[in-house]
């Protein structure tokens, strides 16, 4: 199902493994790859950081900045570089997913290359 592939994307996204060791619990390793790749679109990453920063602003809550945190590593691991340049000027973004996104722009593509075989 679309939640077994999403919950083997954050499995690999959590775990740090390559796409070929996710679990066959959450379906085939290339069916989970290849929706992380289809929601790897700016398209996805623009209406989903525009609506959890509309809420984080409107709100200030903690579990809202977690949200967007938890994005900008999903940007980070999809090397969105625009996207992440975005985040990382805009000074109405809480300080940790600006930070993060400094963390994924300043890192080596060596050291990306590897932790992604």
């Amino acid at each position: 199902t679309r939640r077994q592939l999403i919950d083997g994307i954050r499995w690999r996204i959590r775990v740090g493994a390559p796409w070929r060791d996710v679990p066959p619990q959450y379906g085939s390793w290339s069916a989970v790859y290849a929706l992380f790749r289809r929601r790897s679109e700016d398209r996805f990453w623009r209406q989903a950081i525009t609506y959890h920063a509309g809420l984080w602003q409107r709100t200030r809550r903690p579990a809202n900045a977690a949200a967007l945190s938890g994005l900008t590593y999903g940007l980070g691991m999809s090397r969105n570089r625009a996207m992440l340049q975005r985040l990382r000027a805009d000074d109405q973004m809480p300080e940790q997913v600006r930070a993060a996104a400094t963390w994924w722009l300043n890192l080596s593509s060596v050291v990306y290359e590897g932790a992604n075989r």
